[in-house]
């Protein structure tokens, strides 16, 4: 049977943030064949994609990641560090997975966009080498963020996503109705604009 990770919006507003959205793979035992990950939408999300090297007692085979447009502000961190990569991919030159019609939106992109193994990899090296029908857009400016800040902000708190979760922990048991209810977030979520919207507004 196919698994499919399929029509989602991924955004993180927290620069500093370094976790894969989504990852195949691991240390863990696991068999993980016919997955497509496809029609997806990642803002600001450093190295979205992983796919892992499979250890002795895994199986990984047929993983395809097509269609999807990723948003990415490249200025490298303060420490000088090129570490937020359009995508991570370890061991994709073996052919554990398939890249095909990937849109990449980059913002003040460095040479070296692609993390494939441990190296940081040239868009030149990812066309030629991985994926051919890649397309790559330049952004005027850095895609626009949409964090758990804002939402805060628009029902008059201040606070980060600690100050939410620990928040909503209360709040929410005792007032379903409250804003911290998962269908409020979700209805304030649902009614921003997209990042395509934002971006042809500037």
């Amino acid at each position: 049977r196919q698994a499919t990770i399929a029509n989602n919006y991924f955004h993180i507003a927290s620069r500093g943030y370094n976790r894969d959205v989504i990852m195949v793979g691991g240390d863990r035992d696991l068999m993980v064949t016919n997955l497509l990950i496809d029609n997806n939408l990642v803002v600001n999300w450093p190295g979205a994609i992983s796919v892992r090297p499979p250890a002795a007692s895994q199986i990984m085979n047929n993983i395809t990641i097509s269609n999807n447009a990723y948003y990415q502000d490249l200025t490298p961190q303060p420490n000088g560090n090129l570490n937020n990569a359009l995508v991570g991919v370890f061991n994709s030159y073996e052919n554990l997975a398939s890249f095909k019609d990937n849109k990449y939106f980059h913002y003040n992109m460095h040479d070296r966009p692609f993390v494939v193994g441990t190296s940081l990899t040239t868009v030149d090296e990812w066309a030629e080498n991985v994926e051919p029908s890649a397309e790559f857009h330049t952004l005027s400016s850095p895609p626009p963020t949409l964090g758990i800040d804002a939402y805060l902000s628009s029902i008059e708190l201040n606070g980060d996503l600690q100050d939410f979760i620990r928040q909503a922990r209360q709040m929410s048991r005792t007032n379903p109705q409250s804003n911290f209810s998962a269908s409020s977030v979700i209805e304030w979520f649902t009614s921003q604009p997209t990042i395509e919207q934002m971006l042809s507004a500037e």
